[in-house]
């Protein structure tokens, strides 16, 4: 509300006579700051810790991704996801990608894991695709039932695709979550973009 204040007050002041200090002491703050902070060294890290090595070779490259929340760390990788805590410590020990789609109606290789952590629902989104050369391909969706991203405590859909899926986004806001992937062909040339949408757990 304030912040609306301020602005429809220095919009009244930018037309009329000889009262633009209001909006000439918001532009020298906001230089000032800008000055002040390009100034500022960047802090050490608190903590330098080994992540998620990769577990088999026959997943090249290991397509590495991951999320912090306040507590936690989650790196998966194409084949294995790991739990840490924010100090490097493990929370969860890993296990492999097939291990945690458990549930699901696995038909082919795993690729490109994308994980995020949802601070408005205290929850953890996480996707990972299905391709296979010679037949359809699927989007596998994830989402934890609480803060902790325990692996074997998380809803689980598959949803299959004509074509092979790449390169999957995960968005989201208070309501809605929502994953993005494109589609090619095998001489990789760009047919589609697809985003799939559903009201957050």
């Amino acid at each position: 509300m304030q912040e609306q204040n301020l602005q429809r007050s220095g919009n009244r002041k930018c037309f009329s006579n000889g009262e633009g200090s209001l909006v000439s002491a918001v532009m020298i703050g906001a230089v000032l700051f800008l000055m002040a902070a390009t100034t500022l060294a960047t802090p050490d890290p608190t903590y330098m810790f080994e992540g998620l090595r990769q577990f088999t070779t026959d997943d090249s490259p290991p397509d590495t991704n991951g999320a912090v929340s306040r507590d936690v760390v989650v790196t998966p990788l194409n084949n294995a996801i790991l739990i840490q805590r924010r100090d490097g410590s493990t929370v969860h020990l890993p296990v492999t990608m097939t291990e945690f789609w458990s549930g699901v109606a696995l038909t082919s290789s795993l690729s490109d894991p994308v994980v995020v952590f949802d601070p408005y629902t205290n929850r953890w989104f996480l996707t990972e695709l299905e391709y296979n050369l010679s037949g359809p391909g699927g989007i596998l969706i994830a989402a934890s039932k609480s803060p902790d991203p325990d692996p074997s405590n998380w809803w689980k859909w598959r949803l299959s695709t004509g074509t092979n899926p790449d390169q999957p986004k995960i968005g989201f806001n208070s309501k809605w979550v929502a994953v993005q992937v494109m589609f090619s062909t095998r001489s990789m040339a760009i047919t589609q973009r697809s985003t799939y949408s559903t009201k957050s757990p």
